[in-house]
């Protein structure tokens, strides 16, 4: 379904890349975010900070670090909060001053609706912070990466460690299988 022809999906939340025949299940426009700001303050800047691609993302990844440490930590200090809500938890710790803290997420969230159209990643947790993928997807991706750093990418075989690492409940068996699917491995 095209974007123009389906109102709730709105042209800055698609990544180019995504075929609009697998945009059906997307029920929430980047607008759920900005309604989502509204509805915790009343502070809005004129005109966002604009921020570079590169500093958006390492914001990114030092959020991603921070729900990291959210997630092994939450117990202790008093529950699970939502990925949004641990945005803006995010923000308060790091610029302390709530006032300033809401104006960092005005610019990042403005960053992420700018960046979404152009960057896998920030498409990504557009998609999670609107509600139309759950937050595991993005904990999810962030963990497949660190396991993909820890492969050396020799030759095809590599894979195989890779699985290991990945897919530590597999038996020969199911290697196996998972194998048939690879010609290149398979046969490497």
């Amino acid at each position: 379904m095209h974007p123009s022809i389906h109102p709730s999906i709105h042209p800055s939340i698609i990544h180019p890349s995504i075929h609009p025949s697998i945009l059906y299940w997307q029920t929430y426009t980047i607008s759920r975010l900005w309604d989502d700001y509204k509805k915790r303050t009343e502070k809005q800047r004129k005109v966002p900070r604009i921020l570079t691609l590169e500093r958006t993302i390492s914001l990114i990844e030092q959020f991603a670090a921070f729900l990291f440490w959210q997630d092994e930590t939450s117990q202790a200090e008093g529950g699970v909060f939502s990925i949004l809500d641990n945005l803006y938890r995010f923000m308060r710790e790091r610029y302390l001053l709530e006032e300033i803290s809401f104006f960092a997420a005005y610019d990042l969230l403005s960053a992420i609706a700018e960046y979404s159209n152009t960057n896998k990643l920030i498409w990504l947790l557009a998609q999670v912070l609107v509600g139309n993928l759950d937050g595991a997807v993005f904990r999810y991706l962030l963990l497949m990466g660190d396991f993909i750093d820890c492969v050396n990418w020799h030759e095809a075989k590599d894979f195989g460690a890779f699985a290991e690492v990945v897919y530590p409940f597999l038996n020969v068996s199911s290697f196996r299988h998972l194998f048939s699917f690879l010609p290149a491995i398979r046969n490497g």
